[in-house]
């Protein structure tokens, strides 16, 4: 986890880093990323594309992330509409289209970061 030594502004900063990680652990919902999990019903890869990062710092996040990607993929095929593109969201369903290529770009980041 990201954490800061040393004086007042440390102390702010641990401050926010812990407001961080409380948010980004009340947003998981069966180990994706969500943006509120009480309501969220499939995992946005738009919502995932903003924390991925971040959750690779203040958690160990390799293992949650890597079933995420698989479940991109088998999604890409089997479920949502099948014709190999990267789906808006798991599960998708056949009338998803893709939209925004930001969102469907969390595939290829994610993949990278945990390369990195």
């Amino acid at each position: 986890m990201v954490a800061f030594g040393g004086g007042a502004d440390a102390t702010l900063l641990n401050q926010l880093a812990a407001m961080t990680q409380a948010g980004q652990l009340s947003n998981m919902a069966a180990w994706v990323p969500t943006d509120c999990p009480t309501r969220e019903k499939h995992a946005w890869l738009g919502d995932a594309l903003d924390v991925a990062e971040e959750l690779a710092y203040n958690f160990w996040a390799p293992p949650m992330l890597e079933l995420f990607l698989d479940t991109i993929r088998a999604e890409q095929t089997v479920g949502g509409s099948g014709d190999g593109n990267v789906p808006v969201n798991v599960p998708a369903s056949p009338t998803d289209k893709p939209m925004d290529i930001s969102w469907t770009a969390a595939y290829p980041m994610i993949a990278h970061w945990l390369y990195v």
